[in-house]
């Protein structure tokens, strides 16, 4: 399953966890460039464009500190 984790300090990164852990593609979506740690096995969505083509994902999670609109 593709997911989206959108937002990505702190809930994001546990979420993420998770989601790879259930042995889902999971991209980090964020506004931040400076959350991409190139160790980890996600693909990353960063920058001002970061919402865009979020409707090629099959889950999206939001974290709580991303307004819901």
């Amino acid at each position: 399953m593709k997911v989206a984790i959108v937002g990505y300090r702190v809930e994001g990164e546990v979420s993420a966890e998770y989601w790879l852990g259930q042995g889902c593609e999971i991209t980090v979506c964020d506004q931040d460039p400076g959350v991409k740690n190139d160790n980890l096995p996600y693909q990353w969505n960063l920058g001002d464009n970061y919402l865009a083509d979020l409707d090629q994902f099959e889950l999206i999670v939001r974290t709580a500190g991303i307004h819901p609109k």
